[in-house]
């Protein structure tokens, strides 16, 4: 599975994990920002990725990949007659079919969705990242022009292989203090820009200076302290 899938995936793969995805980025970030350059990041959101992958599809690139046999068709029957409900309380609802997706809480659910989209990185000129279904595709040297061009491919390929991008959750980080904010579309509508973003769990700014992610870190933790010296001291004990 390792052979056909970029480098830049990072999720679900050994050796690979959310560190070393933010990592290679930032590697990457900080040396266009020593370099007098600015950096255009766009960070892409699938909507409901996992559960809108079509089997068919699915399978048929499977089958470019290689896979065949038994094992295609032991895949074929774990995606097919799925059925899920929904419950409240005690109470559950009929059960409706599935018609789509691939399971998350299993292990062989990652693994079929990155290998679902693991030919983006061939229609990709720009440097990018992916964790699972999350993308960032950024721009070096200054490189726009480039970057525009990504961002049409990844929504013709999404509308290609059925997996709309959520626009609303799309956007771009503009790094560097003298960056010129160029302004990015999908199919007309523009994307959200931001000064900070959660990046994976980590608040990444503009200047690539950690001050808001230790405020955002600090803040979160004496909220917590706060919370158990109430619960402690209504039982006669304090944390110092």
């Amino acid at each position: 599975m390792e052979s056909i899938i970029y480098d830049q995936q990072h999720g679900f793969l050994p050796g690979k994990s959310i560190q070393s995805n933010l990592l290679a980025c930032l590697a990457d970030w900080t040396r266009e920002v020593d370099n007098g350059n600015s950096v255009d990041v766009l960070y892409l959101d699938f909507s409901k990725a996992f559960d809108r992958v079509p089997k068919r599809r699915l399978i048929s690139k499977l089958q470019h990949l290689g896979i065949s046999g038994n094992l295609l068709a032991w895949i074929n029957a774990f995606l097919s007659e799925r059925t899920f409900c929904v419950r409240v309380g005690e109470s559950y609802s009929r059960p409706v079919r599935v018609h789509s997706g691939v399971p998350q809480d299993s292990v062989l659910g990652p693994l079929l969705f990155i290998a679902y989209t693991a030919d983006l990185g061939c229609i990709l000129r720009s440097p990018f990242a992916m964790y699972a279904d999350d993308i960032k595709v950024y721009n070096i040297s200054n490189q726009s022009m480039a970057l525009e061009q990504d961002l049409l491919a990844i929504h013709d390929w999404s509308c290609d292989w059925l997996l709309p991008l959520n626009s609303d959750k799309c956007g771009v980080l503009h790094i560097g203090n003298t960056n010129p904010k160029h302004i990015y579309r999908i199919n007309g509508k523009e994307l959200a820009s931001f000064d900070n973003y959660r990046d994976l769990g980590v608040t990444v700014s503009f200047d690539l200076s950690w001050s808001n992610h230790i405020l955002k870190i600090t803040k979160k933790a004496n909220s917590m302290l706060f919370l158990l010296n109430k619960v402690f001291r209504k039982t006669g004990y304090s944390i110092a």
